[in-house]
């Protein structure tokens, strides 16, 4: 919805100003100003009116139509920021990834980031590295991703996953070492990353978690040169 504000000035102090916006408002009156100063004050004033009117008609579109953008019908009268927090002066750089988003896909797959709490991709051919999106689906309770052909390293960006209970990574070709941010899933009461490629030592935080909640080390271990950790080990060297 836009307007073009035509504005003519005659600025002489003391005489009739005349002010016309033209668009899909039209107003049209004298305004009686003694300085240039009030003139502007009076300006920002209609512009401020504009903004409400134009408000206002987006809320009648809202309830009767359907066709102003998602987050807006929330917030008639506030300003939406660049991380579309109602009212908010955050700017892009600010947000957090998955604030702007709403679903994220994996390996074809569109997942809805409020609802996803489960996935089951056990030997499905899935190929590629583990995508850092995945971070967005912090309700996951559940994730399979065994018996595939992922490659490349564990992506930190799974320990914001901390709702997950299962998470079985096996039999897959992952390289590099354990991610500390591992040791950030808590609520873990079973992991898997038997037969991959990891290299290196466990990191303390993970190793914490093995022993916090009795977790196997045989799952991190089999499959992998790890140097720091043993099958029956009960705890990292």
């Amino acid at each position: 919805m836009k307007h073009l504000l035509s504005i003519l000035l005659i600025c002489s102090i003391g005489f009739t100003q005349e002010l016309t916006v033209e668009g899909d408002l039209n107003v049209t009156g004298n305004i009686h100003v003694g300085t240039i100063d009030s003139l502007q004050q009076q300006i920002s004033s209609l512009l401020l009116l504009i903004t409400e009117l134009e408000q206002r008609i987006a809320q009648l579109e809202c309830q009767n139509t359907g066709i102003i953008p998602e987050g807006y019908c929330d917030c008639f009268f506030h300003t939406l920021d660049e991380c579309l927090v109602c009212g908010g002066d955050s700017t892009l750089d600010e947000c957090g990834f998955c604030d702007l988003l709403t679903e994220v896909v994996l390996w074809g797959v569109t997942y809805d980031i409020e609802s996803t709490t489960d996935i089951q991709l056990a030997s499905q051919g899935l190929t590629g590295s583990i995508p850092p999106a995945i971070e967005c689906l912090t309700n996951l309770t559940d994730l399979n991703l065994s018996y595939n052909q992922i490659t490349g390293q564990i992506p930190p960006e799974i320990g914001n996953l901390t709702n997950l209970t299962y998470l079985h990574l096996g039999y897959n070709q992952l390289t590099g070492s354990f991610p500390a941010e591992i040791g950030n899933l808590t609520n873990l009461n079973h992991w898997d990353f038997t037969y991959n490629q990891l290299t290196g030592e466990v990191p303390p935080e993970v190793c914490d978690l093995m022993v916090s909640n009795n977790l196997s080390p045989v799952y991190l271990v089999i499959g992998n040169s790890i140097t720091n950790l043993y099958q029956n080990s009960e705890d990292c060297e």
